[in-house]
């Protein structure tokens, strides 16, 4: 109900004339004009009863206790949030270094501003922002007006089950006999310089606005590597073969070193196009054998391929090697990494304000730094990162053979932000990428044991009747199905069915007896 005295108030403000207007008595009905009639009522000095003004001297504590909370809650709020956003953001904080301390921070050195250099010439853009560095635009139509078909040719590779590779289209074998001395001099200085490095600065990575190296370059030069293989491998020349492979893999080696999740996406991408044409190749050393079973003990191990059967001790020892060479380390990374860059941009401008000397400022500083808004965002920040890193963890116990992209998805869902966050948490692209990387792991093994086989068909002169260790790692519990035929061929399988993302069919057959394997 509204008090007597307040009523009396509009009453007789309402019931004065507007200007020149005479009264009319509808105008006390129209509540709703209280407001426009008294800002335009002349002041004037209020004749009150003496009742009425008993009834404003009277003490009103429940009235004055009302003003102040409604007055003060919202400053009580603001102190609440900012004292628990400090709190947080001390302890995540402290977490993030423990993660970040476990990468190594490198600065870019002369052979990536070299490879930038030769790369240009190709048609293709620097990693860094900062190079002035002279594009070849005639280069750069001409790459584009063959990419389609190149990417077409290597998927087309990654899918062959037997058989050699296929012979490149004639427009890619012109493009190459075009740009065979700038791919040449890239080639050479892979091979013969010391290995790019580009920069790993957290310090920059962390502020707004810091553009990370794209890799397009990369990308489009490893690209133009596996053509080259495959162009060498139909011409029966071996050396010149092994030499374009061994710069795409010590290329894609130091990519692997960068910690993000598009350089771990880039380092997926190129193994599976590597291992494609590597299961139809002739004349591949032993040394590749090694490398690919390196590779997938490293990807077992950092990219959460974990039975359920692995107990938790040994998935703990997994988790902290896992930081450098993973999809989840890469994950983890990028989420660590907005997190630092949303808190430095949140409160980089009260840090800044408490800093100042002047006097003046002094209590602004303070009232910022108590009572400032910005802490709301900071605990949306907060809260956003924890979650994150929950379904990451989720991802890692799950078996990429027995979880379908759909299941990982539901799982992680059931993490979510707090209801006064409006951030959500992108279950669908995490579990899409964590699914990515799981089927092409199995692709990898694929190509392992295939050159397992052909490496025993070297010494032993003719097709293995067994195959050794043909247990999967990448998923526990299952295993590969090795068989020589007949007819001196050899095929293999997996034993399970598996909803698979990737492009290459899990099986492979050999070539007949008039295509046994060549010498190594």
């Amino acid at each position: 109900m509204v008090p007597c005295d307040l009523l009396v108030f509009l009453t007789y403000i309402s019931s004065r004339p507007i200007g020149n207007a005479e009264y009319k008595p509808e105008y006390s009905e129209r509540w709703f004009l209280w407001p426009f009639v008294l800002s335009l009522s002349p002041i004037q000095k209020l004749k009150l009863t003496s009742r009425q003004k008993a009834q404003l001297r009277r003490p009103r504590p429940f009235l004055f206790l009302a003003i102040l909370a409604i007055f003060g809650l919202p400053w009580l709020l603001l102190f609440k949030t900012g004292a628990q956003a400090r709190t947080q953001a001390t302890q995540v904080d402290a977490a993030a270094d423990i993660f970040l301390s476990q990468i190594s921070q490198q600065s870019q050195n002369g052979a990536a501003k070299q490879f930038d250099r030769l790369a240009a010439k190709l048609g293709f853009i620097p990693n860094s922002a900062d190079a002035l560095l002279q594009v070849d635009t005639d280069a750069e139509q001409d790459y584009r007006a063959i990419e389609a078909l190149l990417d077409a040719f290597l998927a087309s590779q990654l899918t062959k089950t037997t058989g050699a590779l296929a012979t490149p289209p004639v427009e890619l074998s012109h493009y190459l006999t075009q740009y065979e001395i700038p791919l040449a001099a890239l080639q050479a200085h892979l091979l013969e310089k010391p290995a790019p490095l580009w920069e790993i600065d957290f310090e920059r990575m962390s502020e707004i606005g810091y553009s990370p190296p794209g890799f397009i370059n990369v990308l489009n030069t490893q690209k133009l590597l596996l053509l080259s293989a495959a162009s060498h491998a139909q011409a029966a020349d071996t050396d010149q073969m092994l030499q374009a492979m061994e710069a795409s893999w010590r290329l894609n080696e130091v990519i692997s070193q960068q910690p993000d999740l598009v350089s771990q996406m880039l380092v997926s991408f190129t193994a599976e196009q590597q291992s494609g044409l590597l299961r139809h190749m002739e004349g591949i050393p032993v040394v590749w054998q090694e490398r690919w079973r390196k590779r997938l003990s490293d990807r077992n191990r950092i990219s959460g391929f974990i039975d359920d059967s692995i107990d938790k001790d040994t998935f703990e020892t997994s988790s902290r090697q896992s930081l450098e060479r993973s999809i989840t380390s890469g994950l983890q990374f990028d989420v660590w990494l907005q997190y630092k860059m949303l808190q430095r941009s949140l409160l980089s401008p009260t840090v800044r304000r408490s800093a100042y000397g002047r006097s003046d400022s002094r209590l602004s500083a303070t009232v910022s730094y108590w009572f400032s808004p910005v802490y709301y965002f900071s605990l949306n920040n907060i809260d956003t990162q924890a979650t994150s890193q929950r379904a990451i963890e989720i991802l890692r116990t799950l078996n990429t053979c027995k979880t379908t992209q759909a299941e990982a998805e539901q799982q992680i869902s059931v993490e979510k932000t707090a209801v006064w966050n409006r951030n959500r948490l992108p279950a669908e692209t995490f579990a899409r990428r964590w699914k990515a990387a799981g089927d092409r792991a199995l692709t990898l093994e694929l190509t392992q044991k295939i050159l397992q086989a052909k490496q025993l068909a070297h010494q032993n002169g003719e097709w293995p009747a067994a195959l050794p260790g043909l247990d999967s790692d990448v998923c526990p519990g299952e295993f590969w199905l090795y068989e020589r035929t007949d007819d001196g061929a050899i095929a293999l399988s997996f034993s399970a069915e598996i909803d698979s993302l990737a492009r290459v069919p899990l099986h492979y057959r050999s070539p007949d007896l008039s295509s046994k394997p060549k010498g190594l």
